[in-house]
């Protein structure tokens, strides 16, 4: 016997076999056709006419899928698409030490939303010229007139309307505790951001709560 012959012999008994097992649960047409013959004459390639099965559940697939579709698009033909989870949303903001107010994301987060920050930089926020990043100076700003009592100077502040700031550094991922939309600030004195200079780049990330 050919190769060839083996082959399609081979494919054509897996054929039969998905055939009778689906007889025992739905309405089948088997129409068998030689297609050729084996080296001793008789009838044993077969082409099989199957063209749709009624399954348990009444929806029609076909029994043979010559189309080349995964599970995933089988399964989808059936039940439709599956529910999408909404992407993460991004936003981009600068924040510049000389701005003695807060600088809004255009992105407005849902309780439970899950939320990343990263920020980088330079900042001088001292009248002697001390430059520090995102995390803030060595030394902390402990006076009534700071925007965060107690937290580094030119630490990046980041708040929700009106409740307490939170100090970011250069990363921070927290879960939203209520509705709105994010601010930030770089921690000084009131009264004393004019002689400031440079900025922090935020980047912050949002993925919805499921």
């Amino acid at each position: 016997m050919s190769e060839r012959h083996s082959r399609l012999r081979q494919r054509c008994g897996l054929a039969v076999l998905m055939v009778l097992t689906a007889m025992s649960q739905s309405s089948y047409r088997l129409n068998a056709k030689p297609l050729g013959t084996d080296h001793d004459g008789r009838h044993a390639i077969v082409s099989l006419d199957v063209p749709v099965v009624q399954v348990l559940d009444q929806e029609a697939v076909s029994l043979v899928d010559g189309s080349g579709r995964d599970a995933f698009e089988r399964d989808v033909a059936l039940n439709g698409e599956p529910e999408q989870s909404e992407p993460a949303r991004t936003d981009v903001i600068e924040v510049s030490a000389n701005t003695e107010e807060w600088v809004t994301s255009d992105l407005e987060v849902e309780e439970g939303d899950e939320v990343e920050i990263r920020a980088k930089g330079k900042a001088v926020t001292t009248l002697y010229g001390a430059e520090s990043g995102p995390e803030g100076q060595s030394f902390v700003c402990d006076v009534e007139a700071c925007i965060a009592i107690r937290k580094p100077y030119g630490a990046l502040l980041a708040r929700i309307a009106t409740q307490p700031p939170i100090v970011v550094g250069r990363w921070r991922a927290v879960r939203a505790k209520h509705k709105g939309r994010f601010e930030f600030m770089i921690n000084d004195q009131r009264g004393y951001y004019d002689d400031n200079d440079g900025a922090y780049d935020v980047t912050i990330t949002i993925t919805r709560a499921k």
